[in-house]
C-alpha cells in the first residue's frame, strides 16, 4: 500500500512537470501572433486525448481486466515516447 502511495506521488510529480514543459516550450517556439491560436489547439488536443484515453482505457479493462489494461497502455506509452525521443533528437534541445 506504501509503495503504491509513493509510485502514485511520483507519477503526480511526473505529470506536473510534464505538462509545465510542455507548455513553457510550446509558447517558447511559437510565434507571438499565433501563441492564443496555438494553445488553444494544445488545450483541445490534451483535454480531449485524456477523456478519449479514459474511453478507450475502460473498453479494454472490461475485455481484458484492468491490470493488463493499464500494462498495456504503459507499455505503448513508453514505446511512443521512446520512438519520439530517438526520432526527434532537437526537442531536447529546445529549452
Amino acid at each position: 500500500m506504501i509503495i503504491a502511495m509513493v509510485l502514485l506521488m511520483l507519477v503526480g510529480m511526473s505529470q506536473v512537470l510534464q505538462n509545465a514543459l510542455a507548455n513553457t516550450l510550446i509558447q517558447i517556439t511559437t510565434p507571438d501572433a499565433l501563441r492564443g491560436r496555438v494553445m488553444s489547439q494544445y488545450s483541445l488536443v490534451t483535454q480531449g486525448m485524456t477523456h478519449m484515453g479514459g474511453l478507450q482505457a475502460g473498453f479494454m479493462a472490461d475485455w481484458i481486466g484492468a491490470p493488463l489494461s493499464i500494462g498495456l497502455g504503459a507499455a505503448a506509452a513508453l514505446v511512443y515516447g521512446g520512438y519520439t525521443a530517438l526520432r526527434f533528437p532537437h526537442v531536447r534541445n529546445l529549452s
